[in-house]
């Protein structure tokens, strides 16, 4: 991965130009020495992507303020790092493994442009500065006795995590993951953010494993900070206090779930009223945005198909229970 990590990086950085009819990637592919490197000179769908990727990649680091820049170009570094070792053809499932170099190099093409594209780097308003999306990464060979046929044998882990510049909202920053254990084939921990009203940021902090089987699990928990105070909203921030606010808020989620379950025809499986308060009373479900969401996890109120749904409640449904604080802030009163 020596030689792609460097080219690529020198042709993104200096903006070397490339030849857009010959099809070819953002590096000199006669100096190609790695098996990723390889495989994306021979493949005109591999180069027409890796081109993708640089010119994502140049984008975000022309939008990105000075001090986000060595950030972006270390996680960057991490990346091609960490795809040369996961894209590699020892690494194939022993059953239907021919395609998974290419397969594996252009998902992850993919996907890491897709990221550029949309979730590396969010303006916030003034003066909030930026939110990075930073990144690491941990892979690790899967021991002989714990490996399937028709899954890779490789374990990999990809996490990204939220980085604030603004002084003032630095404490709100994640640190990385912690290494996840080595019972899955797959790790991905993400997040995602929102933004409401130009002060509320509601972050979604998601989880996806794969283990084998028939299908990988993943759930959220989700953080919602108002940037003017550079905090994360609790109970009291949201809610009068000695106030019957869980049982209204139990009572709202039990309604929006029946009519969601009877919209999308799926088999509600409710929950009791002592476990249904207890949820609705957890903050990391809170995700507060045109309605104030309440999350509920795989499995907890019907089948895997059904994903993992939000009741939706009305702040209307709510307005004596909430605090005058946070009716100013979504701008309900």
């Amino acid at each position: 991965m020596k030689h792609w990590t460097f080219k690529f990086f020198l042709s993104v950085i200096l903006i070397t130009p490339w030849s857009h009819a010959q099809a070819a990637p953002s590096f000199d592919c006669a100096k190609a020495s790695t098996e990723v490197e390889k495989s994306i000179c021979a493949s005109p769908d591999l180069s027409k992507a890796d081109v993708a990727l640089a010119a994502a990649y140049r984008n975000v680091i022309a939008r990105a303020p000075e001090e986000a820049k060595p950030l972006l170009r270390s996680d960057q570094r991490g990346w091609l790092a960490h795809v040369g070792k996961i894209c590699q053809a020892r690494w194939a499932p022993k059953e239907g493994g021919e395609d998974y170099v290419k397969g594996c190099i252009g998902t992850a093409l993919s996907r890491q442009t897709d990221f550029y594209r949309n979730e590396a780097l969010l303006v916030l308003p003034n003066p909030y500065g930026v939110l990075l999306a930073r990144q690491s990464y941990r892979s690790a060979p899967v021991a002989a006795a714990d490996q399937i046929d028709h899954l890779m044998r490789i374990r990999a882990e990809a996490n990204r995590f939220p980085q604030f510049l603004a002084p003032a909202l630095k404490v709100l920053s994640a640190a990385a993951p912690k290494p996840g254990g080595d019972d899955a084939f797959e790790t991905d921990n993400a997040f995602k953010a929102s933004l409401y009203r130009d002060r509320l940021l509601v972050l979604d902090y998601t989880t996806y494993t794969y283990a084998g089987g028939a299908h990988g699990l993943y759930g959220s928990d989700f953080a919602a900070i108002d940037l003017a105070r550079a905090r994360k909203l609790t109970a009291v921030d949201v809610f009068r206090p000695n106030t019957a606010w869980r049982a209204a808020l139990a009572r709202e989620a039990e309604k929006s779930l029946r009519v969601l379950a009877k919209r999308e025809d799926w088999e509600y499986e409710p929950l009791t009223v002592a476990d249904m308060t207890k949820a609705v009373g957890e903050q990391a479900r809170w995700v507060p945005g045109a309605n104030f969401g309440v999350y509920f996890g795989l499995y907890e109120v019907g089948p895997y198909a059904i994903g993992t749904p939000i009741a939706q409640i009305s702040y209307a449904d709510l307005r004596d229970y909430l605090t005058p604080e946070f009716k100013s802030l979504i701008g309900l009163d």
